[in-house]
């Protein structure tokens, strides 16, 4: 080939070189808007996408327009949670597919003023019926405490307003 030739060659080839190249893409995108029952956007409202197959989470708080972003997602099926102050939570499902851009515009509806929270399982910590003193040491407690003499009776050294007799040590 001559000089012309292998110039003219380079020269045609070189715009496609300077090409971006389109890989293929795998990775889907959410989008949407957060909107109360009147179709105003919500600011500042928690989204919250849950893949199902792998439990990964990822949160979101809504632009001033109301509009959030989840990208680079894997296809698969995820859940969608939106709240947000003064507001109930919503909750919907949806599968993404290769490269898929969803909208998800999740509309929140006026909470309720008779919404109550149930708490199990919880003892108070002040009991104004009954006055008497209580403490419960579980074993592992009890074997990383500092006793010097590994007296059992050192142990209630540790409850909050018990004190020894200035009788005899040890004794209460």
């Amino acid at each position: 080939m001559s000089l012309f030739s292998r110039s003219l060659t380079l020269i045609l080839l070189t715009p496609a070189f300077l090409l971006p190249l389109h890989a293929q893409i795998s990775n889907a995108t959410v989008k949407g808007t957060v909107l109360d029952a009147s179709g105003a956007t919500i600011a500042g409202a928690s989204v919250e996408l849950t893949n199902t197959g792998t439990a990964e989470k990822r949160q979101e708080k809504t632009s001033s327009q109301g509009s959030y972003v989840f990208s680079a997602l894997q296809p698969g099926e995820y859940e969608v949670k939106a709240s947000a102050q003064g507001f109930a939570d919503w909750a919907g499902k949806l599968t993404l597919r290769v490269a898929q851009e969803a909208a998800v515009n999740p509309t929140l509806q006026a909470a309720s003023l008779n919404t109550s929270v149930t708490v199990n399982d919880v003892n108070p910590v002040i009991t104004t019926e009954v006055s008497s003193l209580s403490d419960v040491k579980e074993a592992a407690r009890i074997a990383s405490l500092p006793l010097q003499s590994r007296n059992f009776l050192n142990i209630l050294n540790f409850t909050p307003g018990v004190r020894p007799s200035s009788g005899c040590p040890g004794s209460f």
